[in-house]
């Protein structure tokens, strides 16, 4: 039988964990202790380098708010090349710049050469395991894990490393440290323990931290070989606010889409089979969170929420989505499809991962109806698909190369003033809104015109306005985002009165920003509009004023204007001139009386944009910053 050993200055309630006492093959195996220290008295002592910043506080070592970016360190080097670090630490606030550090494998005393494991809260929270090379604020990173930690709780960390240089770090949940390890690498670079530190740096207002013990052992078997299993190339973490589980799983017919559930898919759209997607938990289905599941992906993806067709008012977090015609078939005895939502995953600027899309919950406000929990596919893009002007169908138009700075074997040079045409049929990879923009060369000091052909159907007409020479090409967008369903489409320029522009290319971009046809209604843009006005006199009417608020803006931006607004286009373009969005506006209002266009921002690139706005011979322009 295996018996414990009172060990001076350890708790009553750590000493069976300070013994690490284990049954290994039949035979009791006692860990050997390399060091151990729960702050349990009223000083740091000798065996500690508080940096001028750490004293006691109830039992913990205790880092004030005055103090951050002192280093606790052991003034011992420990020569040890196997062992097994465990700590456990509180107030882990988030903020920006501000990360927590475990050192060790120190080389010397300020942290510049060693192991490193950095969590650090903002943006959803990420834990790290690297080597300080120089500084050990930012090491190069061995691996990553997106992981947020309660800091109203306590949280208990594991360091082991193994002879062969196998480091695996553990994060304890309410259940005690898992079976696979959070992170996990391979180096030799620093053999020995050396020694150990912790601390936290932050370039905004300090916070108390405090650490309740760490100690280190020699671990009582060797491991050899990874545990952790690989990660998806695309989605690195998936976090929920509530308790139930939600997975990582590949959308096919066949399979259950809830981890609660044994419901399965009837039918999947082709561009969705094989696709990621994320198994919710059923029983979430009544919640109203505002914020429900949070998705953190490597890369650009397309996301499409499959959402109750019972529903009568969608959430305000599904109001910027695109719903499209397709559906996915299930089991589900409340309803035998899902309706299929769109919008691309936002760029994230602070934060672990590069782009993170953040939902609420099926019943969040003002949502009536549904009774089912949702799903979310994730389809992949890699940014613009391009097709070159002389692999189309030419009609009338002619490959040329008699100018420079063209892509591809020619360009595309219309000859005759009507009729002529340039026609690509393309592949469209998944359901979603799409900008489609041409690059043009346009050496007539005349605009000219061509009318843009979807499937046959007339969108829009686009004016070319002069680039100032043959040889000077230019990008321009062909009016408002259209929705393509995956597969086969028709894209057709025509002249249309003036010949045409020569076009090099035409790009196919996905999109959030999407305004349906006239006669259709969007979720993503609200336009508020007050009663009739009375009859007015013949006066003169004023002048429009245009207001744009908030500014900088995050989620949304509202265009309001007081005057009476003739019919006009809303056109907003980036840095770059790109047009990115543009609507016609035709409503009225009486003197005195705004309008209001409220316009969803949240998935738009972080930077400056412009506006422009006609009524009549007015034009007014301006713009507004998005920020992240």
């Amino acid at each position: 039988m295996c018996t414990s050993t009172h060990f001076r200055g350890a708790t009553l309630r750590r000493r069976l964990t300070l013994l690490a006492l284990l049954v290994f093959a039949g035979t009791c195996v006692r860990a050997q202790i390399i060091f151990d220290d729960d702050f349990d008295r009223q000083e740091l002592g000798a065996f500690w380098d508080g940096d001028g910043g750490w004293t006691i506080r109830d039992g913990q070592a205790y880092n004030g708010a005055d103090s951050n970016g002192a280093l606790l360190t052991t003034l011992q080097s420990f020569g040890a090349t196997s062992y097994v670090l465990e700590t456990e630490v509180s107030n882990l606030v988030g903020g920006y710049q501000r990360a927590y550090y475990l050192l060790f494998g120190q080389q010397d005393e300020d942290g510049t050469l060693g192991y490193v494991v950095r969590y650090d809260p903002l943006g959803g929270g990420s834990l790290i395991l690297g080597e300080a090379t120089g500084n050990y604020l930012y090491p190069d990173v061995l691996d990553k894990a997106i992981i947020n930690l309660d800091p109203v709780l306590a949280h208990r960390i594991r360091v082991a490393k193994y002879e062969n240089g196998l480091i695996q770090v553990y994060v304890a949940g309410k259940d005690g440290y898992p079976t696979v390890p959070t992170l996990e690498a391979i180096s030799t670079t620093y053999p020995t323990l050396s020694r150990v530190s912790w601390g936290n740096a932050t370039q905004t207002a300090g916070e108390e931290f405090f650490v309740d013990y760490l100690r280190a052992a020699v671990p009582a078997v060797q491991k050899t070989a990874p545990e952790k299993p690989a990660g998806d190339e695309l989605v690195e973490a998936i976090l929920t606010d509530g308790d139930n589980a939600y997975e990582l799983s590949r959308m096919t017919e066949g399979e259950t889409f809830y981890t609660d559930r044994a419901y399965t898919l009837t039918s999947v759209p082709d561009f969705l089979e094989g696709a990621r997607f994320i198994k919710t938990a059923n029983d979430d289905k009544l919640r109203t969170d505002g914020s429900l599941l949070s998705v953190y992906l490597s890369g650009s993806a397309i996301a499409y929420v499959a959402y109750d067709p019972r529903s009568t008012v969608l959430p305000t977090w599904l109001s910027g989505w695109t719903k499209t015609d397709e559906v996915i078939g299930t089991t589900d005895p409340g309803s035998d499809y899902f309706e299929v939502y769109t919008k691309l995953v936002p760029f994230s600027i602070f934060g672990p991962s590069r782009y993170r899309l953040t939902l609420g919950a099926a019943l969040a406000a003002p949502a009536v109806g549904s009774n089912m929990n949702y799903i979310v596919a994730l389809v992949p893009y890699a940014g613009s698909t391009r097709y070159e002007a002389e692999e189309a169908t030419l009609s009338g138009v002619r490959p040329a190369t008699n100018h420079t700075g063209f892509s591809g074997a020619s360009f595309a040079d219309y000859i005759n003033p009507t009729a002529d045409y340039i026609e690509w049929t393309i592949d469209v990879p998944a359901t979603s809104p799409y900008n489609l923009s041409a690059t043009y060369a346009n050496g007539s000091t005349a605009p000219r015109d061509l009318q843009l052909y979807v499937d046959g159907q007339l969108q829009s007409t686009a004016t070319f306005t002069s680039t100032g020479g043959w040889n000077n090409w230019s990008y321009r967008t062909l009016g408002s985002s259209v929705l393509l369903s995956a597969g086969e489409h028709r894209i057709r320029l025509t002249a249309a009165g003036s010949s045409g522009p020569n076009v090099d290319y035409l790009e196919l971009t996905p999109t959030s920003v999407y305004t349906p046809p006239a006669a259709a209604t969007s979720t993503s843009l609200t336009v508020v509009a007050p009663p009739p006005p009375p009859a007015l006199s013949a006066a003169p009417a004023p002048a429009v004023t245009v207001s744009v608020y908030p500014n900088p803006t995050v989620d949304a931006v509202t265009f309001e204007w007081v005057g009476e607004m003739e019919a006009s286009d809303l056109r907003i373009v980036d840095l770059q001139g790109r047009e990115v969005y543009r609507r016609s506006v035709g409503t009225r209002s009486a003197h005195g009386v705004s309008d209001r266009l409220r316009l969803e921002v949240s998935d738009w690139p972080v930077g400056t944009y412009f506006y422009q706005l006609r009524s009549g011979g007015q034009v007014m322009a301006g713009r507004f910053v998005k920020g992240g």
